[in-house]
């Protein structure tokens, strides 16, 4: 984060999305979502694929039901993704490009990082056990709610409060 001939300002902290920052796995989910549908004898499209990406699960699980004829119950349709998924990701990884470079190079320049991610926790724990250990101070799930109100867990409060009362004091935040 330095170039040697000049020092750059860091950042007091990165808040790390997941899927399509660190990682990029909607080919994963799509070839799921085809797979899924082909064994209930349904069929599936782009289309429908392109217009469940960034839904919640649950309901990109109703949406596949109905329109994939894939009479099975919603969570099931969940975990049957959600297993191939993460099968996938502990086969390989599909980082973004540089992404892991940054993170490296955030953290050893001090700056502490943490993962907020909407994905279900076996699915994010597969991407981050890639990481080195302490890639993350802190691994939140969040919920989205409306587009105007985002519930994030405690963790990212605390670094956020921790950093805002260490720049407040004159303390270095890093």
């Amino acid at each position: 984060m330095t170039d040697g001939s000049r020092s750059r300002r860091v950042p007091a902290a990165v808040l790390w999305d997941m899927d399509g920052t660190l990682v990029d796995t909607e080919p994963y989910w799509i070839a799921g979502e085809y797979e899924l549908v082909a064994e209930h004898g349904g069929t599936w499209g782009d289309e429908h694929a392109h217009a469940i990406v960034g839904m919640d699960l649950r309901d990109a699980a109703a949406y596949i039901s109905e329109h994939g004829s894939v009479d099975l119950p919603v969570d099931d349709i969940v975990n049957r993704l959600l297993d191939g998924v993460t099968l996938r990701v502990r086969e390989h990884v599909p980082w973004r490009p540089g992404a892991r470079e940054l993170l490296a190079d955030l953290r050893s320049n001090g700056v502490p990082t943490a993962l907020v991610t909407m994905s279900w926790r076996r699915f994010a724990e597969a991407v981050v056990e890639a990481l080195p250990p302490d890639s993350f101070d802190v691994i939140e799930r969040f919920i989205w709610v409306c587009p105007l109100t985002i519930l994030i867990g405690l963790g990212v409060v605390r670094l956020v409060r921790r950093l805002k009362s260490r720049r407040e004091n004159g303390l270095p935040v890093g």
